[in-house]
């Protein structure tokens, strides 16, 4: 399905910072430095990440997520929870956040190099959606 991004719209985001996961004895871990607050906005950010994700959106080299029933991944749950909150359920994007920050950062080996993981609450014409950069 081709998404609509001309109306994509940036709601709220949160970064969180994730070091290269050594897992020799001999390198100390290194912190998980996970954000408490979702990150302040500006129409130039807004406009910023919006571009960023809808090009990648737009591309020919996207497609669509399928999220498999047999993964051991806690990341498809805490999107549906995102997504279609319960009634009287708290929002809990910044726990979410770090759920997923942690989740990734356990997943990694050696070889991938440190970064940052973006939350992105977004809106389009056709509804609401969470990209995770």
């Amino acid at each position: 399905m081709k998404l609509d991004t001309a109306y994509l719209g940036i709601d709220r985001l949160i970064i969180h910072e994730i070091p290269r996961h050594f897992r020799s004895k001999d390198k100390p871990k290194a912190a998980t430095l996970l954000s408490e607050i979702e990150s302040p906005l500006d129409a130039e950010l807004k406009l910023f990440f919006a571009g960023k994700i809808g090009a990648n959106i737009g591309s020919g080299e996207a497609f669509e997520v399928v999220f498999d029933k047999d993964a051991h991944s806690p990341v498809p749950e805490l999107i549906e929870k995102l997504l279609f909150p319960k009634q009287g359920e708290a929002d809990g994007f910044v726990d979410a956040s770090k759920q997923i920050a942690l989740h990734l950062h356990a997943c990694q080996s050696g070889i991938s190099p440190g970064g940052l993981v973006t939350l992105v609450d977004t809106s389009l014409k056709q509804g609401r959606g969470i990209s995770i950069l």
